[in-house]
């Protein structure tokens, strides 16, 4: 009995030290949203127009970006159309898998895709990426939320990612 009452605090320290730490939660300046972000992750300067926080792992190379514009604040997740969200380049767009979900207390849309075509080559380079993006509504603002890896190493990222999106937390109203 004693040998067993060794290995179980061992297996837990093992499991523990497996898992990513998420000791660094993220607030948004603005006070809109926040988000915990594992050790290991940076914050990196957004590379695109209507980001408002940009995270990434240097080792890997994956990203977070969080995107916001306006909305109107009655839209619903199944209002919310990838043909639109990805309009110009929908086309260029080769959605794998979608859903619904729940973020922050919100439902959010969710899909899981690549990109095809000259727009994959110019976004990527020789590089295939896999993206996992999830939309919703809350406040007046539309967030896209979108995790980005190699696509050969996207499965072994892939948990961090969802892991991370589950962080997720929105002020509550006054």
């Amino acid at each position: 009995m004693k040998k067993i009452s060794f290995y179980v605090p061992l297996l837990v320290m093992l499991v523990l030290s497996a898992a990513p730490a998420f000791a660094e939660k993220y607030q948004d300046p603005d006070q809109r949203f926040s988000i915990e972000v594992p050790a290991g992750w940076g914050p990196r300067a957004p590379q695109h127009e209507g980001v408002a926080a940009s995270f990434a792992e240097p080792v890997t190379g994956a990203t977070l970006n969080i995107g916001l514009r306006e909305a109107d604040p009655d839209t619903k997740a199944e209002d919310l159309h990838w043909e639109d969200l990805f309009s110009p380049k929908f086309d260029s767009v080769d959605i794998k898998m979608d859903g619904f979900t729940r973020i922050g207390g919100e439902r959010a849309r969710y899909c899981l895709y690549t990109l095809r075509g000259d727009f994959k080559k110019q976004m990527e380079g020789k590089q295939a990426q896999m993206y996992l993006n999830y939309v919703l509504v809350h406040g007046g603002s539309l967030y896209s939320i979108t995790f980005t890896a190699n696509e050969s190493g996207f499965p072994q990222v892939q948990p961090v990612f969802s892991r991370m999106v589950r962080t997720m937390e929105f002020p509550k109203a006054s």
